[in-house]
């Protein structure tokens, strides 16, 4: 009975295991930033191959395709700010982050920050495509994406009004080639913050366990008994 309660659910059990998920699965759901990131850049890298391997296609078939690589965008520039944070806390500094800024959905409040935390670890931003081979061009390309991303999600905005003039084109390919070399290179800064994290979290345990350790020390002398 309660299989078949389950399988009546939009969010329930399979018939079989095939096609099954298992959600939040090691329980630190604020660590997956990065694995949702993952998601949605293969989901808009697949759409996006499946639309240049048909000569025939809708216009509106770019709209799946700029917000699922847009949402990954986002998801992969929380996930560094979120691990980068606590790196540079971890070295007594703060990261410049304005209010809010990781609870909102726009880009531009997440460039300084991420820019912030490439230089904290030594890295210098470099991809193999030309027009977002710089962080200022790719810092231009996210500008363009806080600007028009919403006229793919929606036809109009809050007021009603379009967000693009009447007859816009674009090529939606050269759009995800494009982003396809920014999110390669911040899939790799998510992987290499979470190593930095482990060596520095693990240096910084180990300072503190040595401090500790010296203060015992230094308490308890040869023919006496200290008692708090």
């Amino acid at each position: 009975m309660v299989a078949q309660a389950q399988r009546k659910k939009l969010f329930g059990r399979g018939r079989t295991i095939h096609g099954n998920v298992v959600m939040n699965f090691m329980g630190r759901p604020e660590t997956e930033f990065g694995i949702y990131g993952v998601a949605f850049w293969r989901a808009g890298r697949t759409l996006a191959n499946s639309l240049a391997e048909h000569r025939g296609y809708h216009d509106f078939d770019a709209c799946p395709i700029v917000f699922l690589y847009g949402h990954s965008l986002e998801l992969y520039m929380k996930a560094i700010v979120r691990r980068g944070r606590s790196l540079v806390s971890l070295a007594g500094k703060k990261l410049p982050l304005e209010p809010r800024a990781l609870n909102r959905h726009e880009l531009v409040p997440l460039l300084e920050p991420v820019h912030f935390i490439f230089k904290h670890v030594g890295w210098t931003w470099k991809t193999e495509v030309d027009e977002v081979k710089t962080f200022r061009q790719f810092k231009a390309r996210v500008r363009e994406l806080d600007r028009l991303g919403t006229a793919f999600r929606y036809p109009v905005d809050t007021k009603g009004q379009s967000l693009v003039s009447k007859h816009s084109v674009f090529n939606v390919l050269e759009f995800a080639r494009q982003l396809e070399g920014a999110i390669r290179l911040l899939d790799g800064a998510v992987t290499g913050l979470e190593e930095e994290w482990d060596q520095q979290a693990s240096a910084a345990y180990e300072r503190q366990q040595a401090s500790k350790r010296r203060k015992e020390k230094k308490r308890i002398t040869p023919g006496s008994l200290v008692i708090d």
